[in-house]
């Protein structure tokens, strides 16, 4: 299983390193990892990264925390590909994350 720091997730994501560490602060996400204090770091792992997406992309939307925060303990379904699907009101949010990841590694 691979892990990311905090650096990494953003530039495999393309957001902000602030969002990444404000969706763990806000209690939205919680790493796989989370080993805070000087000179350790949060690790991700690729569930985490579609937990971070998700969070920014509602939190983008105006979406407060409080809300975030169920939406990501709904319920979660993947087709084996990598492609995750959160199912909310009978909408699906679909996340490419293994897609981002492996073009992140090149």
């Amino acid at each position: 299983m691979s892990l990311y720091t905090v650096k990494m997730v953003s530039d495999i994501l393309g957001i902000p390193s602030r969002q990444v560490t404000l969706s763990v602060e806000q209690g939205c996400v919680t790493p796989h990892c989370d080993e805070t204090g000087r000179g350790n770091s949060r690790l991700f792992d690729a569930g985490d990264l579609s937990d971070v997406y998700t969070y920014y992309r509602l939190h983008r939307m105006g979406m407060a925390p409080r809300y975030i925060k169920k939406v990501l303990n709904c319920e979660i379904s993947t087709n084996g590909d990598g492609l995750v699907a959160l199912h909310i009101d009978s909408r699906a949010i679909y996340l490419y994350v293994k897609e981002l990841i492996e073009e992140w590694n090149g």
